[in-house]
């Protein structure tokens, strides 16, 4: 009897014990892969900031080409950028209006035209870089180059001071009749943007603004008041090359997703893996150890954010209204359950805004070459902007997106 009742029980016993061990099983499942996955994700992300850190490009610059590396040539920009927020109120009402061609060159600050004065050859040195056919990362300047890198560090205050001078010598230039030379002007100032967008990404993203939008009322005056045709027709073919240089905003979410993945999962990197990064990319490498249960929250969640990170590249130079669409759906991949037992750093998940911010670039050279156009014909169909005649006889330029609806460009009578 003992031994006829000590079977079910037993088996009893064994069921109680499987059933226990199944969690157990399938956490070890999930410990397993997630582990494979990182593994995975890892060497795949070693070998691409590898490849970013060492591309090589040879361009076809705008005007002047000329042999040389315009990554050296920028190393010295870099390394003598004036400081120009200490010289003149730039942003000031008397400036602004200067630049906006609401006021004459010599209502502005003593302290602003001598700034011009003094920091100019430092910004026709810095414009001519564009000039050059190679560009190479070197220390300091390109994709993963060292955030506390001196060149680095002075990547905003090279931006600030070339967004505060072009303009103003623009609007020097043609107050003396010196059209070509402000044209010269407008078209390196826009590749320079071009061209730090290529090698920094959304580390120059936010100072191309500021670096492109400036220039555009000056030179579309400049486009405009000039009575040399062969000059105009010069200056578009210039900006038409401009615009085929500039990165594609795929390229600068590209640059992106590596950076913040080095950033965020670096504790699943191996010794050698590490090894193998480039110098500025080791740096940004957290020596943080999470325990176990958090790695496998984390391993999850990188999966999440690297698919969240392809679909935004595969919609980012998708036509509107299909743009935003694409990138707010692939944004939700950021948004994982394993972000509750993760500890990452702050990441800024809003690429359908700054897809617009892009924009600032082909816009610019949209306006101008608008305002070429209408010099001898209608304006063609624009992307960025709406062309209004005007009751004197001129023209408005306005952007379509309310965000640059404060950037308009009037165009008198000619």
């Amino acid at each position: 009897m003992n031994d006829a009742r000590g079977g079910p029980r037993l088996g009893l016993r064994l069921l109680l014990v499987g059933l226990a061990l199944v969690p157990v099983g399938l956490l070890g499942g999930l410990v397993v892969s997630a582990e494979l996955r990182a593994k995975r994700l890892a060497e795949t992300l070693v070998a691409e900031a590898v490849a970013q850190a060492a591309f090589s490009r040879e361009r076809t610059p705008a005007r002047g080409a000329e042999a040389g590396s315009l990554t050296d040539c920028l190393a010295r920009a870099l390394d003598a950028a004036p400081d120009v927020s200490r010289d003149a109120p730039w942003l000031s009402a008397q400036v602004l209006a200067v630049r906006a061609g609401k006021a004459p060159l010599e209502s502005l600050p003593s302290s602003a035209l001598e700034a011009l004065t003094k920091h100019d050859p430092w910004l026709r040195a810095t414009l001519a870089c564009t000039h050059l056919t190679t560009m190479t990362p070197i220390a300091g300047l390109g994709p993963l180059a060292e955030p506390l890198h001196a060149r680095r560090q002075a990547l905003p205050r090279l931006q600030e001071a070339t967004a505060a001078l072009a303009p103003l010598r623009v609007r020097l230039l043609v107050e003396h009749g010196q059209f070509r030379e402000a044209l010269e002007v407008c078209s390196d100032g826009l590749a320079l943007v071009g061209d730090l967008l290529w090698l920094e990404g959304p580390e120059a993203s936010l100072g191309a603004l500021g670096q492109s939008t400036g220039l555009v009322q000056p030179c579309a005056d400049a486009v405009w008041k000039t009575t040399d045709e062969a000059l105009v027709k010069a200056f578009v073919t210039t900006l038409e090359q401009v615009g085929r240089n500039a990165p594609p905003y795929a390229r600068v979410v590209q640059l992106e997703r590596v950076a913040q993945e080095v950033r965020m999962f670096g504790a699943f990197f191996t010794a050698d893996q590490t090894a193998r990064l480039p110098v500025g990319a080791r740096s940004m490498v957290s020596s943080y150890a999470p325990s176990r249960l958090v790695r496998v929250g984390l391993a999850n969640w990188w999966s999440s954010c690297d698919r969240a990170f392809l679909g935004v590249i595969a919609a980012a130079d998708l036509p509107e209204p299909a743009r935003t669409r694409a990138i707010l759906t692939a944004q939700r991949d950021f948004e994982s359950r394993w972000l509750s037992l993760v500890r990452v750093p702050p990441l800024d998940v809003r690429y359908q805004m700054y897809a617009e911010s892009h924009e600032a670039l082909p816009m610019s050279l949209e306006v101008l070459l608008v305002t070429a156009s209408l010099r001898t014909s209608a304006a063609p169909p624009a992307r960025f902007i709406d062309v209004k005649p005007t009751s004197t006889r001129g023209f408005e330029l306005s952007p379509k997106t309310a965000e640059w609806r404060p950037l308009v460009v009037s165009l008198p009578a000619r």
